[in-house]
Formats: C-alpha cells, structure tokens, sequence
C-alpha cells in the first residue's frame, strides 16, 4: 500500500512539474512574439498556475501592440497588484475599457471597486448610477476561456489540457471577489446614503437577468437580497427575491445531478463533453448551454 502512495505522489508531482514546464515554456514563447492572443493568454496562464512572471514583463509589450484589447485591460485592471510603472495607470485602463465596451455594466463595477477601496465614494455611487443604466453583465469570463483555449491549442497543448487550462484560468482567484466587494460596499454605503439603495438593487436585478455565470445570477441575488434586507417596509420585495433564488437554486441542482460534466471542473473529462455544449456556452453563456442539456436529458428519456 506504502508503495501505491510513493508512486502515486510521483507520479503526481512528475504531471505538476511537466505541466508547470509546458506554460513556462508557452508563456517565453509568447513573451517573445508580437501576437496579441499569446500575450494575452500568457498573463493568464502565468497567474492561473503563479508561475513567478512580473507584471512588467507579462504586460508591458501587451500594452504596446494593443491599447485597446478588452481582454488584456480587463486583466490589467483585475490583476496588476504591484508598484510597477504599468501597474500604477489603473484608473487609466478603468477609463479606457468602459469607453472600449459601452454597453457592458462590468467595466463600471471595477471602477466602483476601485474608487471604493480608495474611499471615493461620490465617484464609486456616479459609476452605479452609470453601470445601471446599461442593463448587460458581461463578466468576460467565457471570452477568457475560449481564447485559452483557441491559443493553447494552436499552440500544440495535448489531451484536453488547453480545455483544463482554460477553466482553470475562469479561478485565477475567487472569480466573484470583486462582486463581493462591490455588495459589502451597496449594504454599508445605503445604511448612511440612500442614494446607493435603488442602483445597488438594480444592479442584482441585472445580473440575476442578464448575467451568462451561474454563480454571476446567485451573486445578483444576494445584492439584492442583503440590501432590501436593510428596509423592513420591503419585506414582500426581500421574499420573491428569497423565492426567484431558491427557484434557482432548484434548478441549478438539478443541472448537477443530471448531467456530470455540469461543474466544469479540472477533473472533467472534456471528451465527454458534447460540441454543441460549447457551441451553446460560446454565443449565449453557461445557464442557456445548461438548459439545453438538460433539454437533450428528456428528450433522449
């Protein structure tokens, strides 16, 4: 039995190391070239798996070749946490990505967070007040996967591993700690402003309806949940929010024990995963290409 462990674990840590080889040597790769993709790409890589790349040298040449790339903003602005040059134009790259994609509220949402962690609070409400009004949540984690996936497979990835790559890429860290950021801050700031009540609420109404995650449309939930919770002359409001999330909540068991690739985790068997599911998550997101194979389930009963 002793003897099953040892080999197990190095076998383990053989597959961990040539794993880490194959991104180091994907990422100098892609260092080296000037096709956007493959930068971008790289940045993800590099943090999905922290791999010791700088910031410096993961986006400065990114930077260069494509200003104006949403992806690779969208990473600067989630993921450039350091005191290098590039890193300290973060309010720079927030502008340039909400002028970039118009009518997408989450451009908004991150600089709501960052004027939020810098205390800024008038500008963080101006910025709910505009996210609002666009009535789309587009979180480009599905743009992120497909484009892990579209590279790392012309690139020569074997085995599914661009497809483990990928989803491993949707979890660089806890995909919704903005969000959660952006509802700690709607419940504290409407308890002292009541300008930020109607805009949070509206905000979790958006994302519950136009959000293409699962854990996006239970994160719209609990904005609003948490922040009709604070009024209790919206009790009835408070309830069909409680009653819409269980309701899905429901559904989204249901998806689980149905169908086994539902997660979409590491340990998924991609091949098991028909095409038309992906085709399905690429144009319309994860809770239509779910409902659909939940579709096929009864119709092949």
């Amino acid at each position: 039995m002793k003897k099953i462990i040892i080999t197990l674990l190095i076998i383990l840590s053989i597959t961990t190391v040539n794993a880490k080889n194959v991104n180091e040597l994907f990422i100098n790769k892609a260092l080296a070239s000037d096709n956007i993709d493959q930068l971008v790409v790289a940045g993800y890589i590099a943090k999905s798996f922290e791999l010791p790349y700088t910031n410096q040298q993961l986006y400065s040449k990114a930077l260069k070749l494509a200003p104006n790339n949403i992806l690779l903003l969208e990473q600067m602005v989630r993921f450039c946490n350091d005191n290098s040059s590039i890193c300290q134009k973060q309010n720079r790259y927030l502008k340039r990505l909400e002028k970039l994609d118009t009518k997408n509220s989450v451009p908004n949402l991150y600089a709501i967070e960052y004027y939020g962690e810098n205390k800024q609070y008038s500008k963080a409400l101006k910025q709910l007040k505009k996210a609002v009004k666009k009535k789309v949540y587009e979180d480009y984690n599905w743009k992120r996967f497909f484009l892990v996936d579209k590279v790392l497979n012309s690139y020569g990835y074997k085995n599914n591993q661009a497809k483990k790559a990928a989803i491993k890429s949707l979890f660089i860290e806890f995909d919704s700690e903005p969000m959660v950021k952006i509802i700690n801050l709607c419940v504290n700031q409407s308890k002292i402003n009541s300008q930020w009540i109607e805009p949070c609420i509206h905000l979790g109404k958006i994302m519950e309806t136009s959000s293409t995650m699962v854990l996006s449309t239970f994160l719209g939930y609990r904005i609003q949940r948490n922040v009709l919770a604070l009024d209790k002359n919206r009790e009835v409001e408070y309830e069909n929010v409680k009653q819409r999330r269980d309701v899905f909540h429901q559904y989204r068991l249901r998806v689980v024990n149905n169908i086994k690739y539902a997660s979409m985790g590491e340990d998924v068997n991609f091949d098991d995963i028909p095409d038309v599911f992906f085709q399905y998550l690429e144009k319309f997101g994860e809770r239509v290409a779910l409902q659909r194979a939940l579709d096929r389930l009864e119709e092949n009963k």
